[in-house]
């Protein structure tokens, strides 16, 4: 199965809050924290962008990726050549949260 790079990333409102909200929640712990944690969803993006089918399907072409230093995961699925970023959830957090946000 050969699958085209996505050409760009989007985010759902949803999943930027998502992502602000453990910016915040990192950057209490530790200034400079926080922005290490977007560093780090930035750089499994741009590298999902190379192979975006790469990863697992999570429900009805939504896939998942855990990410490396931190316990989170990052939920999208692949529009028209867009990586779209459904969701960016702590590891521990129920999946269903993604779930009511695909409509699954």
């Amino acid at each position: 199965m050969s699958a085209e790079p996505a050409r760009a990333i989007w985010f759902l409102d949803d999943a930027e809050e998502d992502i602000a909200a453990a910016f915040e929640w990192y950057e209490s712990k530790r200034v400079g924290l926080g922005a290490e944690f977007v560093h780090a969803v930035d750089a499994l993006l741009v590298a999902l962008l190379d192979f975006p089918e790469s990863c697992e399907v999570f429900h009805r072409g939504t896939r998942r990726r855990l990410m490396g230093r931190f316990p989170f995961e990052i939920f999208y699925r692949l529009e028209d050549g867009l990586l779209v970023v459904v969701a960016c959830i702590h590891a521990a957090r129920d999946p269903n949260v993604v779930l009511r946000r695909i409509g699954g």
